[in-house]
């Protein structure tokens, strides 16, 4: 691993308790199912909210693709008191077992997804670049690692991804939004190669976290470290991905809903499907007015 490896102390976090997320109730129904009228009402109103969102945040690999976990995650973290770092994984086990993502045993090795907390990213990834490039940067050209290393945001993410045939993929069946699982030589609606994370590394710049709880920490490096996403347009969708964007006054505490059914929707549709977009759109949808 090159120059950090002798300073990676590690913990590696098994699945937690699942949690469900529903949104409240309407005022004057309490406990009882809504009618059917007023599901669907809600369902037509966050639609297209919904479908904005998957369009401006999801990144696709070569136009072709959502990427995700297709193997267990093997976390370490660096440079937090011991305390914090088991907490942020701790939190990240939590969220990926709602989302249904597997985690790697207690002595999972080597890791694959990093996070770094340092006071000085700039010099943590240039001497990961000389020393290793092709290790921490999958051998990418060097203006692109350039460019990663002098961004200037609180938390940068860069993501190693391959593909793999769509048929060892062997994608599920969601029925309720209407998903097949059909081999690539069956149909021409599915896609022949699938994208996954072969390792992911997110740096966080302590010197941008001032005013940032640990519960923040954990929850926006959970999200970014389980799906690759653009956070440049995200109107006004309640999500923690606006945690560094928001005014401190106005920055979301934690994950809500519409982050967990994001999430739930990445990884439980059809990865091979060319509609999985549309796949993923309805099942937040349902997600989100059940």
């Amino acid at each position: 691993m090159g120059l950090i490896t002798g300073l990676l102390w590690c913990w590696t976090a098994s699945a937690m308790a699942q949690t469900n997320t529903q949104l409240p109730a309407d005022e004057g129904y309490g406990d009882k199912p809504l009618p059917q009228v007023t599901v669907e009402a809600k369902r037509a109103a966050i639609q297209p909210l919904v479908r904005a969102f998957i369009d401006q945040t999801v990144v696709l690999k070569n136009a072709e693709g959502v990427p995700r976990w297709n193997s267990p995650v093997c976390p370490s973290v660096v440079g937090l008191p011991r305390a914090e770092g088991e907490y942020v994984l701790e939190r990240l086990s939590q969220v990926a077992h709602a989302a249904g993502i597997a985690l790697g045993s207690e002595t999972c090795k080597p890791p694959n997804l990093y996070i770094v907390v340092t006071d000085n990213p700039r010099l943590v990834l240039t001497e990961w670049a000389r020393k290793s490039h092709w290790e921490w940067f999958g051998g990418a050209r060097p203006d692109l690692i350039g460019r990663f290393i002098d961004m200037p945001r609180p938390v940068r993410v860069w993501y190693n991804t391959r593909k793999m045939d769509s048929v060892d993929e062997h994608p599920g069946v969601d029925s309720e939004v209407g998903v097949a699982a059909l081999g690539a030589q069956d149909t021409r609606i599915i896609k022949s190669v699938v994208w996954y994370f072969s390792s992911v590394m997110v740096v966080v710049d302590q010197t941008q976290l001032t005013g940032i709880s640990r519960g923040q920490l954990g929850d926006y490096v959970s999200m970014v470290s389980l799906a690759e996403l653009s956070t440049d347009r995200l109107g006004d969708v309640p999500t923690i991905l606006k945690l560094f964007s928001a005014p401190r006054d106005r920055a979301p505490l934690k994950m809500g809903p519409w982050d967990e059914a994001f999430l739930d929707a990445l990884y439980n549709t059809n990865q091979a499907s060319l509609q999985q977009l549309q796949q993923m759109t309805l099942r937040m949808v349902r997600d989100l007015a059940p």
